[in-house]
């Protein structure tokens, strides 16, 4: 060999070998920052990681893809931990793809530079090779195993000044396959369940592969609570993972002298074995990060999953309203559809027509209350497109009087059939006062029940908001526009307050759980809700005193 006096010849790297166990690899060559003291150091992974681990394993070896949900307090490390256990099998299995799915763009960034892109610079050379790409979505490694991080897809993928190509993920599923997935804080994706269907696509029912979706609660519903409350009913293959701070090793504090437990805090003692190094932790956590805001720290910090889901989001009602709301909560009397039959009077002399409710599995209809005679109902619409990944179609009805819900009706159905019956919905109801929305598809469905057969004088009608002549003609439907939407919503906010109202249906208090206030008082869905049931409602409540029939 020729002797390199000049130092010229770069000397080979040492190779390192990958060490087979996980729990040696963390503690060898990871690197992470602390969440307390924002220091890089080795990994050492905690109790909660530990879980996910053991529960991968565990599918692994029954020969499965492991499909994990995980709803956790904050800072628990969950994406930290899947980040290492990933480029662990990557560098182990050339050719390994790992796809990590955030919320924004802000984590996009934090996860690929602070985490991903530091991990692996600080890997050594003989173990990892140098990497062929890398940018701020992207890593792919020497032996060809890449990392995609990517912002799911939404309204952050609509802002034009995005400066990224379009991902695998937004071209619909068909851009690639992933051995391994995570999706982080799902509940806060925008278009979460369109968005979890292109992901699933990309991931294989093949053992050795894994998907882990994990997050925060962020209100009742939404794709990230239904897929939780399936899991647990043992509805789909995913494993719930549950991680309270009560189970944290760290959530525990020196307790002062003179320490003395409140009557809620000896409540919560015995209910879940909590001991006053960890009532003390909850009364910092409570009065120093949460501003003194109990309501806060168990959205925060939940002890149970269903507190997880009652207590988080910035609901728009008040959430003790809604609570007391619940509570008389009730199955339907019946679910199916309405059907107009002929009915011979007299012999055969006189037929008249019928509306009567048919017992249907799967129908759109619930009712909770059938009409009684001589009682006057109004019925409320929002009209979708009737599309299969859309909003929904939806229909309210309640008395007049009492303003009680009596039948709420919820599907994907193309406005023809949704006005046919919303038709024999009213008539079912004795001729209800209808108001169907008359905005984008609903001009179809009004039009419909103008050329039917239901009275004209039994349909809400409005004025057009660009002729405001005391002479304009009145319209048929209802129209929102930013100043009806404000009466709507100030009209069920109030009742709700009141507590004057009964909400027998379920699926529409989950609905209000879901309807947030981003911060400009102008409630909306949350992310990946939908508010249909909702704004029917409210349509149902404002035209039912009579007054706002004609305006």
């Amino acid at each position: 060999m020729p002797l390199d006096l000049l130092g010229l010849n770069p000397k080979p790297k040492p190779r390192v070998a990958v060490p087979a166990d996980f729990v040696a690899f963390a503690k060898t060559f990871g690197w992470v920052q602390d969440k307390e003291t924002q220091e890089y150091g080795p990994f050492t992974p905690n109790p909660f990681q530990l879980q996910v681990r053991a529960e991968i394993e565990s599918q692994h070896a029954q020969g499965k893809r492991a499909l994990i949900v995980v709803l956790k307090s904050r800072q628990l490390g969950i994406t930290t931990y899947t980040l290492q256990e990933y480029l662990h099998r990557a560098l182990l299995n050339p050719g390994r793809h790992s796809l990590l799915v955030v919320q924004d763009q802000d984590t996009q960034g934090i996860i690929h530079d602070d985490k991903l892109r530091n991990q692996f610079d600080h890997l050594p050379p003989g173990l990892v090779g140098a990497s062929t790409e890398s940018n701020r979505k992207r890593l792919v490694l020497a032996n060809g195993s890449r990392f995609i991080v990517q912002v799911a897809v939404g309204a952050q993928s609509r802002i034009a000044n995005i400066r990224r190509e379009r991902s695998a993920l937004q071209r619909k599923g068909r851009g690639g396959t992933f051995q391994y997935v995570h999706g982080s804080e799902l509940a806060f994706w925008v278009d979460a369940a369109n968005t979890m269907l292109a992901i699933n696509q990309m991931n294989h029912d093949v053992a050795g592969n894994i998907r882990i979706y994990e997050s925060t609660a962020n209100g009742k519903g939404g794709a990230f609570h239904d897929l939780w409350y399936a899991a647990v009913a043992g509805k789909n293959g995913y494993a719930p993972k549950f991680f309270s701070w009560k189970d944290d090793p760290l959530a525990v504090v020196l307790v002062p002298a003179g320490f003395e437990r409140t009557a809620e805090e000896e409540e919560l003692a015995g209910a879940y074995s909590l001991s006053d190094a960890q009532l003390q932790w909850r009364r910092n956590k409570i009065s120093d990060d949460c501003n003194g805001d109990e309501r806060m720290f168990r959205q925060e910090y939940p002890i149970t999953p269903d507190e997880a889901f009652l207590t988080s989001g910035d609901c728009w009602f008040d959430l003790d309203k809604l609570r007391t709301l619940e509570s008389r909560v009730r199955e339907p009397l019946g679910v199916g559809t309405l059907e107009e039959r002929s009915i011979e009077m007299l012999g055969s002399l006189v037929k008249r027509k019928e509306v009567v409710f048919v017992e249907r599995k799967g129908g759109m209809l619930r009712i909770y209350k059938p009409p009684e005679k001589r009682r006057v109902y109004a019925l409320g619409a929002d009209v979708g497109h009737g599309t299969n990944t859309g909003a929904f179609s939806a229909a309210q009805v309640g008395a007049r009087d009492t303003l009680e819900q009596v039948a709420a009706s919820h599907a994907r159905i193309k406005p023809t059939p949704f006005a046919e019956h919303l038709r024999l919905l009213g008539l079912y109801y004795n001729t209800a006062w209808m108001a169907p929305e008359v905005n984008d598809a609903g001009i179809h469905v009004v039009q419909k029940l103008v050329e039917s057969d239901y009275p004209d004088t039994r349909l809400y009608h409005h004025r057009d908001p660009a002729d405001d002549s005391p002479t304009a003609d009145k319209r048929p439907g209802w129209i929102t526009t930013a100043r009806t939407r404000h009466t709507l919503v100030h009209t069920g906010t109030q009742h709700v307050s009141d507590l004057d109202v009964a909400v027998p249906d379920s699926a529409t208090l989950a609905e209000m759980r879901t309807f947030v206030n981003p911060g400009n008082d102008v409630p909306v869905p949350a992310p990946g809700a939908y508010s249909d049931l909702l704004m029917a409602w409210f349509i149902m409540l404002t035209i039912a005193p009579g007054r706002m029939l004609r305006y």
